[in-house]
């Protein structure tokens, strides 16, 4: 597939916030929220080149906006599971991130085979 074939298949903005699944809400209470997923989504590289640094800055941008939306935050259990959870504010969990990269360069990327997507969000977390 050719770069000028790539974007034909970009994700469209409401695809996108189902992917990331962020509320009207979530856009209404952080409207840079959206900005920042459009970048996410123009720095998608083709395939053969998904070893320029777009991709990693991709995972750095798209983990900041994702850590920012409360349902993404880790909660964890306090030492023998008696009282309250702690809810890290920031954070997210590594397989969220890839799931949700996963998908927005599988719908981008349709011509390639899912491992080669995998290997590629997984190496792109890793060097971001």
């Amino acid at each position: 597939m050719c770069s000028c074939d790539l974007y034909a298949h970009v994700p469209s903005d409401e695809v996108l916030l189902e992917v990331c699944r962020v509320s009207p809400e979530d856009v209404d209470a952080m409207p840079m929220l959206l900005d920042e997923l459009r970048r996410v989504r123009q720095l998608i590289p083709p395939p053969q080149v998904c070893h320029d640094g777009r991709l990693e800055h991709l995972m750095a941008l798209l983990s900041s906006a994702l850590g920012r939306m409360a349902h993404y935050n880790p909660t964890h259990l306090p030492f023998g599971y008696a009282g309250p959870t702690i809810t890290s504010s920031g954070w997210l969990n590594r397989d969220d991130l890839e799931l949700v990269a996963k998908q927005i360069i599988g719908l981008t990327w349709i011509d390639i085979r899912p491992d080669s997507v995998d290997s590629a969000v997984v190496h792109g977390v890793s060097q971001a």
